[in-house]
């Protein structure tokens, strides 16, 4: 078989030991796939070989090290490589450049950050270029999946380094394992000290996690024992720590230690169950004597395997050291053989590489197809999708405070989804099942929560919300969203609220400058006052938005636009709320100004007196009239209205009403809306429960198909808008569209004025922004250095919603290009970005736009490229 040409993408630890400047302090202080591939060109397997960094100007002192450590010590072994880019530039994407030289049949290594992962190995595929990737594959499921399908319609060998597999004694009670019966447990353990961390402080917690680094190493594993039993993990759970490697200097995000529980089904019997507990950490004491503590326990039903590979029956004493030391020559043994060549054929490193070159080398030859290695217990692209099926489960459990439901599809090509959050449809009482009476109660339950019963309960809710209206008239209704529109019929919304719930929550209050709901000012002056309808779930009185966020609110901006007037200063608070509420909440009034005038912004100036909170619910008496016109002289009456009455109880006591009906709308509305909704209110609420999900279904569609193709633009500032998808053609302006489909980002500009970014889904899409914003900002920039006239430096920013990523590239636009005066920069070298630059540019957009809604992952992606843009 032919020798195989390859290329390293990655420059770091794992490829050459080179790290800040010198050998590593770990325990790959020469690397692992660098030595490796140098070996097994000694031995034939391998000829050309070549790596790829950002920054050519390290690759002198890399091909220093590697003479030093590796060709002076090894025999004089070969460590030459073709390098890219060149050693004056520094280039991100000069992956591709390399990779174009290469022919297919060639192959590639890709040990770079997790999220570079999947561009760089579908720009590889889609050349017929085999790969291997570090674990993890991917981060998303969606874009293993893709890869998969890719790789099998090009017929190339994609294999994922779990190098872990390799190691004899996993290796053996793998092996072992299918000998003791149906799966039952496993717990497994990896962490390694923090000392790590100032090597991986660049990416910590802000590209990858703990769990994705070393949590993959035993889920690959378990799921490698148990796959041939026929288990597949159904749900994932997740919980980690945090405060060390903040401390130590990490994104203030970073978690220390991360735990999965994962519950796993055998296919075909629903009886057998499994659960799998995966914990990892890289906070783990400095001077524990090993650089990576890892062991695992495996029960099943006719015996269990424990597995301690933290101290492996070696241990070094040395004086330069200070303490015992266990090593690994299990992993990759260094030590020369009799003849001064390298001897490390036999670690489980080496092995895991020399398998991946095999297999192409098989491939390439016609001996083997890639369907063929799928067929065998490697760990192929296609044989590991559960891995990242968890992985991905487990970050989105933190990030969503809730288990993950998995399903698996007996298809082709194994297939594996993550389900989104259960609707109505999932709750159905069981037919024909012995269930016991707690298992029973909490049927009834669910059957209870129906959706006829939600939507009689909104309606019921709005006419309590109805009457307050005709008590405060002529004060326009105002829906803080989302729940609020569903208590308003539209014709009747004045206009609409953002104000949160987490802002006033127990301990946790605060106020927004992301939410600063400015609109709202000229409303209340022009009408004496407004009605802000919102509700809330089973059991409390009120939202904490109306008891706590709003009045929060109404003294800052008291303070803030009529400082001179002697009430301006006063907090008024629900009767319910304790004085110690009121104390804490009055303390920490002045730095909520000061924060809110930092911003800088243009303020309403028409407000002439006052605002003040009032609470309204169903419990109240509501006065007439003539009572309201008379009593607020002195005041601009902000009137919380609690749409939704207090069930204290059970909603089996309440005949079937709901407290906070259209919470959660997810969970049970189809996809309905609160427009379509009131629309069809009479048709629906005469639906039987079981023709309502078809009606909804229909009506949802109809809507959608009656949609005007283009969506309307929101001016920001003079040259930036924002717009919901589709984006309307228009040659005089520079577009910028933001797309939930993934595509590399050669693929994304496709006119001198049109750039289609594709950045994937949800918080996928928000984490991505974060290495995207430099080109979409250099785009932009390149249109605005063309753009001569005025009128002809305007840019839109488009995505699916029109709320949430759009607001985020248009914030950093404004930014980066333009200065306080509303110009274009001449120049970014001397422009410093601070958190409170940064809130004051989205204070303005909130102001022009304060339905935009940009996530948390979205704006923590902007914050990270302007903050960290020259790095």
């Amino acid at each position: 078989m032919e020798p195989l040409n390859v290329l390293m993408i990655g420059t770091g630890e794992y490829t050459t030991g080179f790290v800040g400047g010198g050998a590593s302090g770990s325990d790959k202080k020469v690397g692992v796939v660098g030595l490796s591939l140098f070996d097994l060109r000694r031995r034939e397997k391998v000829n050309k070989l070549g790596m790829v960094g950002v920054n050519g100007k390290k690759f002198p002192a890399i091909r220093e090290h590697l003479n030093k450590n590796i060709q002076q010590v090894y025999n004089n072994l070969d460590t030459s490589f073709d390098s890219f880019p060149a050693n004056d530039k520094v280039d991100p994407d000069a992956y591709k450049t390399a990779i174009d030289a290469l022919k297919p049949g060639d192959a590639i290594t890709i040990f770079t950050p997790d999220p570079t992962h999947f561009p760089i190995a579908k720009y590889a595929i889609e050349r017929g270029i085999h790969v291997m990737i570090t674990k993890p594959a991917v981060k998303a499921l969606e874009e293993h999946q893709e890869l998969v399908d890719l790789a099998q319609k090009k017929g190339v060998y994609v294999y994922v380094e779990h190098h872990k597999r390799y190691d004899p004694a996993y290796a053996d009670a793998r092996a072992k394992a299918q000998k003791l019966g149906d799966f039952n447990y496993f717990y497994s353990y990896m962490s390694q000290p923090k000392s790590q961390l100032e090597t991986f402080k660049a990416w910590a917690g802000k590209e990858s996690d703990i769990s994705y680094y070393l949590n993959s190493h035993h889920i690959d594993i378990c799921d490698s024992m148990v796959q041939e039993r026929g288990y597949v993990p159904v749900s994932v759970n997740a919980s980690s720590s945090k405060g060390v490697a903040v401390d130590l200097g990490c994104d203030p995000i970073t978690e220390d230690t991360i735990s999965l529980l994962v519950t796993w089904n055998k296919n075909g019997e629903p009886s057998k169950r499994a659960v799998g507990v995966y914990t990892a950490s890289w906070t783990a004491p400095q001077k524990a004597g090993v650089h990576s503590n890892q062991y695992f326990h495996y029960l099943a039903a006719n015996g269990e395997i424990r597995v301690d590979q933290a101290k492996r029956g070696y241990d070094v004493a040395d004086d330069s050291i200070g303490q015992l030391m266990w090593y690994n020559p299990f992993y990759m043994k260094y030590a020369p053989d009799e003849d001064g060549n390298f001897a490390g054929q036999t670690g489980y490193g080496y092995i895991s590489i020399e398998k991946f070159v095999d297999g192409c080398r098989a491939v390439n030859s016609g001996k083997l197809k890639p369907e063929d290695l799928d067929a065998k217990p490697l760990p192929t692209l296609k044989n590991t999708i559960a891995t990242t099926a968890i992985l991905e489960a487990g970050r989105r459990s933190i990030d969503e405070n809730r288990e993950l439901k998995l399903t698996s599809h007996k298809t082709s090509s194994p297939c594996i989804a993550i389900m989104p959050e259960p609707r109505f449809s999932d709750l159905i009482l069981p037919q024909n099942e012995q269930l016991s009476m707690s298992q029973l109660m909490a049927s009834f339950k669910r059957t209870t929560l129906t959706i006829h019963n939600r939507l009689t309960s909104i309606q019921t809710d709005a006419d309590f919300v109805d009457a307050v209206s005709q008590a405060y008239s002529p004060r326009p209704l105002v829906a803080n969203e989302r729940c609020g529109s569903w208590y308003i019929p539209p014709e009747r919304k004045g206009a609409s609220a953002y104000f949160k719930s987490t802002d006033g929550h127990e301990r946790a209050w605060k106020f927004s400058t992301r939410r600063l709901n400015l609109h709202l000012v000229d409303l209340i002056e022009n009408n004496d006052g407004i009605i802000i309808v919102d509700s809330t779930r089973r059991g409390k009185r009120m939202p904490d938005a109306l008891s706590s966020t709003i009045p929060i609110w109404c003294t800052v901006l008291n303070l803030t636009l009529l400082p001179s007037n002697p009430s301006s200063a006063n907090l008024y608070l629900p009767v319910h709320l304790p004085a110690t509420t009121h104390s804490q909440i009055c303390a920490l009034i002045p730095g909520f100004v000061a924060s809110f005038k930092a911003l800088n912004l243009n303020l309403p100036t028409c407000l002439t007196k006052p605002l003040r909170p009032f609470w309204v619910t169903p419990d109240s008496s509501l006065p007439s009239v003539q009572d309201t016109s008379s009593i607020f002289d002195d005041f601009r009456p902000v009137i919380c209205c609690t749409a939704s009455r207090r069930v204290v109880g059970s909603e089996m006591d309440e005949g079937g009403y709901i407290q906070g009906a259209a919470d959660d709308t997810e969970m049970w509305a189809h996809d309905l809306t609160a427009p379509l909704f009131w629309k069809n209110i009479d048709e629906l609420l005469k639906t039987p429960e079981a023709e309502l999900p078809d009606l909804i279904s229909r009506l949802v569609g109809d809507h959608a198909a009656s949609k005007k193709d283009e969506g309307i633009q929101i001016k920001l500032t003079p040259n930036l808008s924002v717009c919901p998808l589709p984006l309307p053609a228009n040659p005089l302006e520079c577009r910028i569209v933001i797309t939930q489909d993934t595509a590399p980002k050669d693929s994304w500009i496709k006119s001198k004025t049109y750039m289609q970014a594709g950045l994937g889904k949800n918080k996928l899409a928000s984490r991505n922004l974060r290495t995207s914003l430099p080109e979409i900002c250099d785009f932009a920039a390149k249109y605005l250095a063309l753009a001569t006239e005025p009128d002809q430096q305007r840019i839109v920013v488009a995505c699916e919603s029109g709320r949430d990523l759009s607001v985020g590239v248009a914030l950093a636009i404004s930014c980066y290009l333009f200065d306080d005066d509303g110009n274009i920069r001449k120049s970014t070298e001397d422009a410093s970005f601070t958190k409170t630059f940064i809130k004051s540019r989205l204070g303005v957009i909130m102001t022009a736009y304060p339905s935009a809604n940009p996530s948390r992952a979205t704006l923590q992606s902007v914050n990270s490229f302007l903050m960290d843009w020259r790095k």
